[in-house]
């Protein structure tokens, strides 16, 4: 997160409020406690949970893609040579791609035709699935877009980084196809 982003909305920077909510004892509080002490000091709720996330990080509590519920997410993103409306085609047109590693098809849930579709997607030995999600946007040159995967819900951080793997290498690979490599 850009300190600049926290000071222009809330007045402080990162490292002041760390200072503020060591000081208030907010090692000692649950997560839900720490981001009602940042209300309580005026911090719209938006900001109160990012703060509160970025905190427990400083402090050991969370690590890297690590969520409030104690499981992971993850954001991958790659440029496409083609526009928005051909990757989407594209996209749409291979769902194998988006299968779990174990090649079984997730359960689409939402779908927002030429921009975004979201799925439970997880194998056989999680104890629940995760969420996938998928987004087509476009790039600043109308023959380039870029192709968006959102994960959440992962039951690990090991995990975490196999999928993050495996996700840059289906994007590396559609990129080489759409290429014509």
């Amino acid at each position: 997160m850009r300190d600049k982003n926290v000071i222009d909305a809330t007045g402080k920077a990162m490292d002041q409020w760390c200072v503020l909510l060591d000081e208030s004892g907010a090692r000692e509080m649950p997560h839900k406690e720490i981001a009602e002490a940042l209300c309580g000091m005026g911090v719209e709720f938006w900001w109160a949970q990012t703060i509160t996330g970025e905190y427990e990080k400083h402090i050991g509590r969370r690590v890297l893609g690590q969520m409030s519920d104690g499981s992971f997410q993850l954001g991958v993103r790659r440029s496409m040579p083609v526009g928005s409306e051909d990757l989407w085609r594209e996209v749409r047109a291979q769902p194998e791609l988006w299968h779990t590693r174990e090649g079984r098809a997730g359960e689409e849930t939402t779908l927002v035709e030429g921009s975004h579709f979201r799925m439970r997607w997880g194998e056989a030995d999680w104890p629940r699935p995760s969420i996938l999600q998928l987004r087509v946007l476009p790039a600043s040159r109308a023959d380039e877009s870029v192709l968006s995967v959102h994960q959440e819900k992962i039951p690990s951080a090991e995990l975490r980084e196999e999928l993050i793997t495996h996700w840059k290498s289906v994007l590396a690979a559609l990129h080489s196809r759409l290429q014509g490599e």
